[in-house]
């Protein structure tokens, strides 16, 4: 494995379909929250667990912003540790490379990749289990 630290743009190009999920999803939670405290009751936006009454691998994610924007970071890792994780990891990612105009550039062996693929594979299942378990 090799770490490098390649020159890059210090502001990437946002892909536009990016950035239509982000503002329908801000859009959605917003209205959803909006709704909710009008008439008193709790809406579940996530159609996976209205089909299967189980959370998905991502369930918790809106809770978990809405805590760490009411300032109480930890309670919104607790949600989704795997997302918040990587979301942090992202942000590093670009506030490094906003400052440098490096990007990380992480090279793998094919044998090192698969490892990599696996041991990602177990994270999100284990965080699944969890977000099942503690967050439902």
């Amino acid at each position: 494995m090799k770490i490098t630290f390649a020159k890059a743009d210090r502001l990437p190009a946002w892909p536009w379909w990016a950035v239509a999920i982000v503002a329908g999803w801000l859009g959605l939670v917003g209205l959803a929250a909006g709704m909710s405290q009008r008439a008193g009751v709790n809406v579940d936006l996530c159609p996976f667990k209205r089909l299967t009454h189980l959370p998905c691998p991502t369930c918790g994610t809106t809770r978990g912003t809405l805590c760490i924007l009411h300032g109480r970071p930890v309670e919104g890792f607790a949600h989704n540790p795997l997302v918040f994780a990587a979301l942090t990891v992202i942000a590093v990612g670009l506030v490094l490379r906003a400052i440098t105009g490096r990007k990380i550039v992480l090279n793998l062996s094919p044998r090192q990749r698969i490892f990599a693929w696996a041991v990602l594979a177990v994270a999100f299942a284990a965080n699944w289990v969890y977000v099942i378990f503690y967050v439902g």
